[in-house]
């Protein structure tokens, strides 16, 4: 798992007054989440206003930039939200407004979710098929293939990634990846809750899906947002999700006496301890917090008997994906504009070639294509094709899940003069 996460409640002896949440989705390898999880806090923390759209600006592009001067760790990349909180000063203003500014490169999210329920999303994912990404793209000698950078990468923005930006001729604005921000601002009121996640809780799910789950919990567990978010989790998973989970849920409570000690919930395992790389992300995260063996498996256990969900799975990546597996691929590709149908030819040009035919709207089937499957006989097969879900295609980010609820202690060394919100 690549995912890491930065809690400062009191973001900087400049800023005793600011908070900062930060979730850092990392692919290709941890180096670049790592690095946000201990940089960007400090960084913001030193800027003369944190809250200023130019001035956060320039703390990312100088932020990516010293990370691409590592020559060892630069092709690592990781996504990068966060939400710095200014809360009210004076006793007069207690109970009142705290302002938020979210900043965003990549596809993770931030969300409020308001008393009543209501949504209101933050962010906008940086995805390469979007026109303006797209576009940049194309001007910087790349390619946009299955919505993936050069076929690769499923995000048009990250901190690292130096491989998608390594042309000197051109700026780093101008990069087939950049690190520019979007910066946003809004207003949280007593009793709203402020969602920031990896892209995986919603992998499955709308914002407005998460933000219902959050809304309905609220009056049970106003008091323990940890929970909160292992009912999300435990939601996002039932949903189908493959991918890693990470957020943080901030709660605005004036007098709050919250505190939670960490705490380790084994997530299901064996649907998918086919898959060699969950199994080793797995193992080793709950090894971290001191789980391992037949005390470990029957944690998976009890969890894989709350979720009945998964008892109709088969082991992820088992077994080679059959013609039934493959035409599901196919079927997804075959409502692609031809280019992408292309680069699905050349994929499978290993095996007999793939047949789409379109069906007329009289002849009775579920959905509008048929499809002819015969597997490939080169070395690289469907299955591979199929686990690479996010990041960069090849390089497995991890698992469906792991560590529990990324909403306790934080995992950053903390001020000492740190206190709960």
């Amino acid at each position: 798992m690549e995912d890491t996460h930065t809690i400062a409640l009191r973001l900087s002896d400049r800023h005793p007054n600011k908070s900062l949440f930060g979730v850092f989705d990392g692919h290709a390898g941890d180096k670049a989440s790592l690095y946000l999880e201990q940089e960007v806090y400090v960084r913001v923390g030193e800027l003369e206003d944190p809250t200023k759209k130019e001035q956060l600006e320039q703390c990312m592009v100088d932020i990516d930039a010293k990370f691409l001067s590592q020559k060892d760790d630069r092709e690592d990349g990781s996504t990068c939200v966060f939400a710095v909180v200014e809360h009210p000063e004076s006793k007069e203003e207690k109970g009142g407004t705290h302002k938020v500014t979210v900043v965003n490169v990549g596809d993770s999210r931030a969300l409020i979710v308001r008393t009543d329920g209501t949504c209101v999303s933050l962010t906008t994912d940086h995805k390469p098929e979007t026109q303006e990404e797209k576009q940049r793209i194309s001007d910087a000698g790349g390619t946009v293939e299955m919505n993936r950078v050069d076929g690769q990468l499923a995000m048009s923005r990250a901190i690292g990634d130096w491989q998608y930006k390594s042309d000197p001729k051109l700026s780093y604005d101008k990069q087939k990846v950049v690190p520019i921000p979007d910066v946003t601002k809004d207003e949280l009121y007593s009793g709203d809750a402020l969602l920031i996640c990896c892209d995986g809780i919603v992998e499955q799910m709308t914002n407005e899906d998460a933000a219902k789950i959050i809304h309905e919990n609220m009056q049970n567990h106003k008091n323990d947002p940890a929970e909160i978010l292992g009912i999300l989790f435990e939601a996002s998973l039932k949903a189908g999700s493959k991918d890693n989970h990470s957020a943080i849920l901030v709660i605005v409570e004036e007098n709050s006496k919250y505190s939670r000690k960490d705490e380790f919930r084994a997530g299901p395992f064996n649907p998918f301890k086919g898959d060699p790389k969950f199994v080793q992300y797995y193992m080793e995260d709950a090894k971290k917090h001191g789980y391992e063996g037949d005390k470990l498996m029957k944690m998976a256990q009890k969890t894989e008997d709350s979720m009945p969900e998964l008892k109709d799975m088969q082991d992820y990546g088992a077994t080679p994906v059959n013609a039934s597996g493959a035409a599901q691929f196919v079927q997804m590709f075959s409502q692609q504009p031809s280019d992408v149908k292309d680069k699905l030819m050349e994929l499978l040009q290993g095996g007999t070639p793939v047949t789409i035919q379109q069906v007329g709207e009289d002849e009775v089937m579920e959905n509008s294509s048929t499809i002819e499957v015969v597997e490939p006989q080169g070395e690289e097969s469907l299955d591979t094709m199929l686990e690479s879900e996010e990041g960069t295609i090849g390089q497995e980010e991890g698992s469906t899940t792991k560590e529990v609820v990324d909403g306790g202690e934080p995992k950053q060394k903390e001020d000492p003069n740190t206190k709960n919100t």
